[in-house]
């Protein structure tokens, strides 16, 4: 990801990559991993939900 590539613009398959890639990882990790691809924990806590509101 670049760090140039805002949240809005992440399709769906890196939205559900990075929502597995963090998984397993505390919310310290995670946000880390987050501040790295240039987006916020809130970003993947909310693609996380829309995820489950579509099974």
């Amino acid at each position: 990801m670049s760090k140039e590539k805002s949240p809005q613009d992440w399709n769906t398959v890196e939205r559900f990559e990075a929502i597995v890639h963090c998984h397993h990882l505390t919310d310290d990790q995670a946000s880390a991993y987050c501040r790295e691809q240039g987006i916020y924990l809130h970003h993947l806590n909310t693609w996380k939900a829309e995820f489950f509101v579509r099974i």
